[in-house]
């Protein structure tokens, strides 16, 4: 059965915040309700083995992805340890270290991801407008879903996944999805209904 079948199971993280106003979601389909995420990747297109240098979420969102980790690779379906695909194929692995996914000038609102294969390490997410969780579920061949609405903490333009020093358990990561805060312009366009709904969600 395919890992992407698993949503049900895979909803049910805990997550631990640190100095936190933002808003964490185990259930994916809560998140893209509150969240309402418009970009979304997952990693088909990329060349297996390869490293990770930049993630595009569609409709000119770019991420650069700057990283010291011991791994940092596609993979195809399994690494054979524990890490797998949530949604296709392919999946990104990464291990131990300091990753960073930054967006450069845009402003996000939210941020959500499938992770597998965390077990012994303590990995936390780290936001720039000071927000930070721990991944907590222990998920050696499963996906399990993470996401993020930043809240009153304000908008972010980076997010880390960092390792506790000299541990390098592995991390498998799919289905990355993304709000952006909507510009001025734009928030004027919107129907009523739907402006109110993202009025809801920036408080």
């Amino acid at each position: 059965m395919k890992t992407g079948a698993l949503l049900g199971a895979a909803a049910l993280t805990l997550t631990a915040s640190f100095a936190s106003a933002g808003v964490t979601f185990s259930d994916v389909l809560a998140f893209e309700t509150d969240a309402a995420p418009a970009h979304l990747t997952g990693f088909e297109g990329l060349a297996l083995g390869g490293p990770v240098t930049s993630i595009d979420l569609g409709d000119g969102l770019v991420g650069a992805v700057t990283t010291n980790a011991v791994e940092n690779r596609i993979e195809d379906e399994t690494d054979g340890h524990g890490a797998v695909a949530h949604a296709g194929e392919r999946f990104w692995k990464i291990r131990g270290n300091t990753t960073t996914v930054d967006f450069g000038g845009a402003r996000l609102d939210a941020f959500g991801f499938w992770y597998s294969d965390k077990e012994s390490a303590t990995i936390m997410v780290r936001f720039d407008n000071g927000d930070a969780f721990e991944l907590t579920e222990r998920n050696s061949g499963r996906t399990t879903f993470f996401g993020y609405a930043a809240g009153e903490s304000g908008s972010f333009g980076s997010v880390s996944f960092e390792w506790e020093r000299g541990n390098h358990d592995g991390l498998g990561l799919d289905g990355l999805s993304a709000s952006l805060v909507p510009t001025p312009g734009a928030a004027a366009l919107l129907l009523p209904g739907v402006a109110l709904v993202g009025a809801r969600r920036r408080r």
